[in-house]
């Protein structure tokens, strides 16, 4: 199975972009794809029932990727004032049952993180500590523009000291050309200071962008036999 958990290290809204763009390439090969995302923050109510705007996103883009979710709050800043609104907690244990019921249905199984590793969902539950339950190798979206380079370092060294396997690293907003050392150098820094891997660079992504440029923008500049860590023979680079 191609499982894989999909974070960043703070808060990106680029992440549902790349999700839905793997996820998209994934379907257009015929694997079975589902989404799923433990806790969502971006709820709407329309017609009395909840939805959720990254939800409706993956399904415009594609819609045949299955989602699962097991919390879905509405719209909010982080997950613990979201699940104190609505007087729900956010379990540990639920999520594990959750994940561990979709594990054998698909293919390919792509998990979404919230804002990062350091995310609260709970007391004493980080996302970092779900990372860890869910023990699924992880894609950590980079922002060359928003990150500093002291965080993504100290970030994927304690993923990395914690065993958690690191499949790589895809830098975003990247420019055509800059003066500063900290971007330009950020692939190079990544790859000799921690064990991760640079597997893809793209430059600003626009969410309005159609689905097919969409997918030929991330196989053009994603190495998606790398990220799911396997060979696929219709994979048309």
């Amino acid at each position: 199975m191609l499982n894989l958990y999909v974070t960043s290290i703070e808060e990106s809204n680029e992440k549902q972009i790349i999700i839905t763009g793997l996820a998209s390439i994934m379907q257009s090969l015929g694997y079975s794809v589902c989404v799923y995302k433990p806790v969502q923050i971006d709820g709407y109510f329309d017609d009395g029932k909840l939805f959720s705007k990254e939800f409706d996103y993956i399904t415009k883009t594609d819609e045949f990727i299955d989602i699962k979710c097991s919390y879905l709050f509405e719209n909010s800043s982080n997950p613990l004032i979201a699940s104190a609104k609505s007087g729900r907690l956010i379990d540990r244990k639920q999520i594990r049952e959750d994940f561990l019921s979709l594990t054998d249905k698909y293919d390919c199984l792509i998990s979404g993180g919230i804002f990062g590793p350091g995310t609260p969902l709970n007391v004493d539950y980080l996302e970092f500590d779900m990372m860890k339950d869910l023990n699924l190798p992880a894609l950590f979206l980079v922002s060359a523009g928003k990150n500093s380079m002291s965080n993504i370092l100290s970030t994927l060294k304690k993923c990395e000291d914690a065993q958690i396997p690191i499949r790589g690293v895809i830098i975003h907003d990247y420019p055509d050309s800059t003066e500063d050392e900290n971007i330009r150098l950020m692939p190079r820094l990544i790859e000799e200071y921690t064990g991760a891997r640079v597997l893809g660079i793209l430059g600003t992504l626009d969410k309005n962008t159609p689905p097919q440029e969409l997918i030929e923008l991330i196989l053009n500049s994603v190495d998606v036999e790398a990220v799911f860590d396997v060979e696929i023979e219709k994979l048309e680079k």
